[in-house]
């Protein structure tokens, strides 16, 4: 049951709230006319609306993979949901490295955090392979991910020596490695173990 057609209260458009889902419609001259609910509207809502970094949605509800579901917005944001993750936004550089990965379908799976502040840059964690992506302007964006993660994590993530992360994970001789702005992370694979290293 439609409550009304209403004027967004700042920004050029209007919406309508329906009983349905905990849905509504909202428009804007650039974006047309798109769905949003239950708890995408929610986190949305949660992140101050059309008015939010987000601005406003530019699909409606669409399903994701394994169940999930999402709205893109009209800054290279989105809302991204699944039962076992919750609602949770990514954008920018981080959601474009994320794409580049087949984004939910991909190894690092649907967020668990929004897009968040670490120290001179920012950051979203996922839910696959213990992984997360890293960004800061003079690093670029990263992915670091499994027993690297926990070992750059142990001493400090961005505030440790090493920095924020300046390669993804690659395959070296004996394991796997990441590089960072003050030395790198090695994973052994014969023995488990991430060890940490500074340049000299």
């Amino acid at each position: 049951q439609r409550e009304g057609d209403t004027a967004t209260p700042t920004k050029p458009g209007r919406y309508a709230h329906f009983g349905g889902a905990n849905g509504s419609i909202y428009w804007s001259p650039s974006t047309g006319a798109q769905s949003i609910q239950g708890l995408i509207k929610d986190k949305w809502a949660a992140l101050g609306w059309e008015n939010s970094f987000l601005g406003f949605p530019t699909t409606d509800e669409l399903p994701g993979a394994n169940g999930g579901r999402y709205n893109d917005f009209g800054v290279n944001g989105s809302i991204y949901w699944s039962a076992a993750t919750g609602a949770h936004s990514v954008q920018g550089s981080i959601k474009d490295k994320w794409v580049s990965l087949n984004k939910e379908a991909g190894p690092l799976g649907y967020p668990t955090t929004d897009e968040l502040p670490a120290t001179g840059g920012r950051f979203n964690h996922f839910a696959g392979d213990n992984g997360s992506i890293y960004w800061s302007p003079s690093s670029g964006t990263h992915v670091v991910q499994g027993p690297i993660k926990q070992r750059w994590g142990a001493i400090g993530w961005e505030n440790s020596y090493l920095g924020f992360p300046t390669s993804d994970q690659y395959p070296a001789t004996g394991g796997l490695r990441s590089d960072f702005q003050g030395g790198y992370i090695f994973y052994d694979s014969a023995t488990g173990q991430a060890t940490d290293h500074r340049y000299p």
